[in-house]
């Protein structure tokens, strides 16, 4: 028995190191590639070493690209997106589970239904309403239409169902005002998962390149993966030193935000799923 569970945990390890390595191989490429000459990077076969570290390519895309102003376009987007998104989904989701009825029942019921929607089925009727009001080619467009998340308020519905209702009565008995019990005793309980939705809120947000691309057309607008896309003008001959060093770049604020909070997403999905 004792040597199959060494064999199980050995495979598992074996295939897990694997499995990680390939999911890494694109991340290694793109910073091994930012270090290139354009020669070195379309030499054959490839060379997942360069020969001399080409640190101008920072340079260069640091020099002939706007990257502060479409950094802070990107965190701007993400950051309110991240903010407004939390608020509705810890009211939303406490909501739906401390006061039950019919139509809360119903409302949950077409939540869970509008997730079951291809988004891009959804692009085109959000796009027209955006040009109707006048939102179209602003930041204020992009984040309107994303900061109402399904996912969130289901992991926060989740969430709640652990906080006892002798709690929550004791404090109705007390005269307390159903927004104060909100904020002052529900939202401190619901601190650990609010936090983690924000962080992977604002993982999903910053990644997004679909909407702000249909959205944004002017440049100084646009946020900073869409920014990165102008470089593959197919006008011109691209550099692609220069690209995977702004793509390396793009990264770093996701993976630092990722390194900080990863023990505390996967715990709190961990608690969250075992719940549901």
């Amino acid at each position: 028995m004792l040597k199959n569970d060494r064999l199980y945990k050995t495979a598992l390890y074996v295939v897990l190191t694997v499995v990680g390595l390939l999911v890494l191989l694109p991340l290694y490429w793109m910073v091994v590639s930012s270090l290139k000459s354009q020669l070195e990077i379309l030499s054959i076969p490839p060379r997942f070493v360069p020969t001399r570290m080409l640190w101008e390519n920072y340079g260069m895309f640091l020099e002939n690209f706007p990257f502060f102003r479409l950094i802070s376009n990107s965190l701007i987007v993400a950051g309110l997106t991240t903010a407004i998104s939390v608020v509705v989904a810890s009211m939303t989701g406490y909501g739906l589970v401390k006061f039950r009825s019919r139509l809360t029942k119903l409302f949950f019921i077409l939540l869970l239904s509008s997730a079951m929607v291809p988004p891009v089925v959804k692009v085109l009727p959000l796009y027209v309403q955006m040009v109707k009001i006048g939102l179209n080619d602003t930041l204020v467009g992009v984040i309107i239409p994303f900061y109402v998340s399904v996912f969130g308020i289901f992991f926060i519905r989740q969430y709640c169902q652990s906080i006892p209702d002798d709690l929550i009565e004791a404090a109705r008995v007390e005269g307390v005002p159903e927004f104060q019990l909100f904020f002052r005793i529900i939202f401190p309980i619901i601190k650990p998962a609010l936090a983690s939705l924000a962080v992977l809120k604002f993982l999903m947000t910053w990644n997004d390149f679909f909407w702000p691309l249909i959205m944004l057309s002017t440049p100084k607008k646009m946020t900073l993966q869409v920014g990165i896309a102008i470089i593959l003008d197919p006008e011109y001959p691209i550099n692609y030193g220069m690209l995977m060093a702004g793509a390396t770049l793009a990264i770093v604020p996701i993976v630092l935000l990722f390194i900080v909070f990863q023990r505390q997403i996967v715990k709190s999905v961990a608690t969250t799923g075992m719940k549901a």
